[in-house]
């Protein structure tokens, strides 16, 4: 994912080709983008092993600012704000893992988000 490097979400993204969970090598194939919806994505904790797979529909953007004003609100039911409250000197950086991009034509894609954030989450934590 290319940064822009002008607004606040740059510094919360990993622009990286690959990246390594838990000793599993990940290339990061094809062009991301903020504006992409329909994304499973990773938030690794850059100071401990941490990371946390989730989907969004909406734009990733949009997501990702969910999830860090959660973290500026201490909400509970947030994953990444539950450990960063915990652990006050760490902080997430996000990437894109996967992204089912419309061909325009509606489809099964709900199904196929459904099914592709389980199969991240379980992929990367055999790798511990």
């Amino acid at each position: 994912m290319r940064k822009c490097g002008a607004c606040t979400l740059c510094k919360h993204i990993l622009d990286v080709g690959q990246v390594a969970i838990n000793n599993m090598n990940i290339i990061i194939y094809g062009k991301q983008d903020f504006n992409y919806m329909k994304v499973v994505y990773c938030a690794l904790c850059q100071s401990c092993p941490c990371f946390y797979v989730g989907k969004t529909e909406s734009k990733f953007k949009c997501r990702i600012s969910e999830h860090l004003s959660d973290i500026c609100n201490n909400k509970i039911t947030n994953a990444l704000a539950r450990h960063i409250n915990a652990h006050k000197e760490h902080y997430f950086k996000f990437i894109a893992l996967d992204s089912l991009q419309s061909t325009g034509r509606g489809g099964a894609w709900p199904l196929l988000l459904e099914k592709a954030e389980p199969t991240w989450s379980t992929d990367l934590a055999k790798f511990k």
